[in-house]
């Protein structure tokens, strides 16, 4: 928090969903381990998937913040 508090609103708000597409990759790739099976891989996939744009797109529109 003490790291947040020191940027600008924008840069926040972009690390905040960049740390929360990191968070729905782990969610997904912990769900491949614990649920096998070709019925929860679609769903699985899906959310690493979301997780991983999610955090790219965020730390592509970061960049500007950085600089």
């Amino acid at each position: 928090i003490q790291f947040v508090t020191e940027l600008s609103f924008p840069a926040s708000a972009t690390l905040l969903v960049a740390l929360t597409g990191c968070l729905i990759t782990a969610f997904g790739t912990v769900g491949f381990i614990l649920h096998s099976g070709a019925k929860r891989f679609l769903v699985n996939t899906l959310v690493v998937l979301v997780g991983i744009i999610l955090a790219v797109l965020a730390m592509l529109y970061g960049v500007q913040y950085a600089m």
